[in-house]
């Protein structure tokens, strides 16, 4: 499962970057992306033959209904936890395939890992062991080694930032 998310994944970035959407709008884009995945998973419940539990009768429907109103936090958390998070990272994912590039792009985005566990220390308090160390020092190996490799005369950090950006800074 692993492996086919690492693929899938890899696709995605470069189907996005080599393709004619490359030139699509990113919100357009974004669009069409989650609608795909809910596509996707509406079909996997219906290949498994799993539908969705269906409300039984009207009073558990209309309890259903006055718990969901009377948990109107629930809801604004939920927005703020899991849709907005998730548009933005792919809306940003988009946008980075669009301005730098699939490479750049899935160099960096194997920070991720790195930035969940600073914010986790510095704002929830976590612990930092050892096998975080190891785990970040790993990736900071691995990020600096393909970039060391795609680079013809050594590390050239310029690279990672867009050629538009550079221009208008003049560096």
């Amino acid at each position: 499962l692993v492996l086919t998310t690492v693929v899938t994944y890899a696709l995605y970035i470069v189907g996005v970057n080599k393709s004619c959407v490359h030139r699509m709008d990113g919100l357009k884009l974004t669009f069409y992306v989650l609608l795909a995945g809910a596509m996707v998973f509406g079909l996997n419940l219906s290949v498994k033959g799993v539908p969705l539990d269906p409300i039984p009768d009207w009073e558990t429907g209309v309890y259903l209904l006055l718990l969901a109103l009377g948990h109107v936090l629930f809801f604004v958390k939920l927005l703020l936890l899991a849709l907005i998070p998730t548009l933005v990272s792919d809306f940003t994912l988009i946008l980075s395939v669009q301005h730098v590039g699939s490479t750049t792009t899935a160099v960096l985005g194997c920070m991720e890992p790195l930035t969940a566990v600073c914010m986790g220390v510095w704002f929830l308090h976590e612990s930092l062991g050892f096998w975080q160390l190891a785990g970040i020092v790993i990736i900071l190996s691995a990020v600096s080694v393909v970039i060391l490799a795609n680079s013809k005369d050594g590390f050239r950090p310029r690279r990672l930032i867009p050629l538009k950006l550079r221009k208008a800074v003049r560096w």
